[in-house]
């Protein structure tokens, strides 16, 4: 599926209540964290995590839903951000400042 038709779609499925912006944000939030938790319990010793690749698949759709809806929220366009990432990544890759910090590089 491409993105935009994946975008469009999310929203037959999202429950708008009062406070959409927070929902939105603190979804980011718990499914990274559901994300993290798979990897800290597998480092922990718990199970490989190439036991539960279905569960870290499931948990990353559930992430990009929430940032789908986010950017749905804002009018932005998801593709357009990923392409200007991928621009920022490589001009910093090839002015030898990827391995830097702060936004300014």
């Amino acid at each position: 599926m491409q993105i935009k038709e994946y975008k469009k779609r999310i929203e037959d499925t999202w429950l708008s209540t009062d406070n959409d912006k927070e929902h939105i944000i603190c979804g980011l939030f718990s499914e990274l964290g559901e994300i993290a938790s798979l990897f800290a319990k597998s480092y922990r010793g718990d199970y490989y995590l190439s036991d539960k690749i279905k569960l870290l698949k499931k948990e990353i759709g559930d992430l990009m839903y929430f940032v789908c809806k986010l950017c749905n929220y804002y009018g932005l366009d998801l593709e357009e951000i990923l392409d200007e990432n991928i621009a920022k990544l490589k001009d910093r890759k090839e002015r030898g400042v990827l391995r830097g910090s702060g936004d300014l590089r």
